[in-house]
């Protein structure tokens, strides 16, 4: 994603496009990866009135991932601070009940700090910070730029790895059986032009906005 007002480059990290653990009744674990064992179905797009458009991606599973259906969707804002939103729905039409307890969106790692083999490998002068509430900033002094990553809704998991922000959610969402579904919330990313001090301040800037325009109508 570059960003051209705000001066930043993010760029994702090769990888799972998202990942769901699921807990069925008899207490077994299971991780279900978005990158196997999937026949799309079909896409949508749609532009909401304050701007940008959102993608909508249908997915029916199959072989491992059989009576299982995903939806993923992604949200462009543009305007003076433009950001990306994703968030996923998980659709049980099997008749076996599961609980969504974990999701992982996206690893993002910003472009002027290339990453080097290794997990363990950390960009000299990168800085990673958390609130602890589900929002993050990564800022690279060297070339001063940053960016931020949160989670709208309690429950978010960010994570630096591998000179990465790993985004995820962390919760308890039953789906029954019989086409019940589940969607996480929504994860934000924005690149910026700054330092620490212009982390903090986007921070609060960006997630109002971003709140108001990813909120539904009714809930304005």
């Amino acid at each position: 994603v570059t960003q051209k007002k705000a001066g930043a480059r993010n760029a994702q990290v090769a990888g799972i496009e998202g990942e769901f653990t699921v807990r069925k009744a008899d207490g077994t674990e299971r991780k279900i990866r978005l990158d196997r064992d999937w026949v799309f179905m079909w896409q949508t797009a749609a532009t909401p009135g304050d701007g940008g458009r959102i993608l909508t991606i249908h997915l029916q599973g199959r072989g491992t991932n059989d009576g299982l259906e995903v939806e993923a969707m992604y949200q462009v804002h543009p305007g003076s601070r433009p950001y990306m939103a994703k968030w996923l729905t998980l659709i049980n039409r099997s008749d076996v009940p599961i609980t969504l307890e974990k999701a992982v969106y996206d690893r993002w790692t910003l472009a002027s700090s290339p990453r080097k083999a290794g997990a363990d490998h950390q960009p000299e002068r990168v800085e990673f910070s958390s609130n602890g509430d589900g929002a993050a900033a990564l800022i690279d002094h060297t070339a001063d730029t940053g960016m931020l990553a949160w989670v709208l809704e309690p429950g978010g998991d960010l994570r630096y790895e591998g000179a990465a922000i790993t985004i995820g959610w962390m919760g308890r969402l039953a789906l029954p059986a019989a086409g019940s579904r589940a969607s996480t919330p929504k994860a934000v990313v924005a690149g910026f032009a700054g330092g620490i001090d212009t982390a903090a301040t986007l921070q609060q800037r960006y997630a109002l906005e971003a709140r108001l325009a990813l909120l539904p109508k009714e809930a304005k």
